[in-house]
């Protein structure tokens, strides 16, 4: 049998609030509930304080809120497609890891495992996530 467990590099703070949106397309929102989901992602600015001064505002294309109500909200929904990638019922997730696994008993198999791996890391670069490969293994 072969196990990859992967983990995904600061998954929270890299959820890209355009594809995001698109998610939430796709699920059927729409009109001000969409555009609310929107204001909410857009709304936080964070600055840097050094020494009591002030940086700017800017603005984060990208994250979910941790410790808030939607944020894990938002995250499953983002990661919701992820399974769909792979050959069904070999993967298990939860929040940013992720296990494949799959019983070799012809080279074929071996194969699929490779194919579900590759089409995780097209789904990655598609969603704009990256692995944390300090966390990833192969058994």
């Amino acid at each position: 049998m072969d196990i990859i467990f992967l983990d995904f590099a600061k998954a929270f703070d890299r959820v890209a609030h355009d594809v995001l949106l698109q998610k939430l397309c796709n699920f059927g929102i729409s009109g001000a509930l969409l555009n609310r989901c929107q204001d909410y992602l857009s709304i936080r600015e964070p600055r840097v304080m050094i020494d009591g001064v002030n940086s700017s505002w800017c603005s984060n294309p990208s994250g979910v809120p941790q410790g808030s109500i939607l944020g894990p909200l938002f995250f499953v929904i983002f990661i919701n497609d992820l399974p769909e990638v792979f050959t069904p019922g070999n993967t298990m997730s939860y929040t940013d890891d992720c296990k494949t696994s799959r019983v070799i008993n012809f080279p074929f198999y071996h194969s699929l495992f490779w194919s579900d791996i590759d089409n995780i890391y097209r789904w990655s670069l598609q969603n704009h996530m990256e692995f944390n490969v300090k966390k990833c293994t192969v058994s």
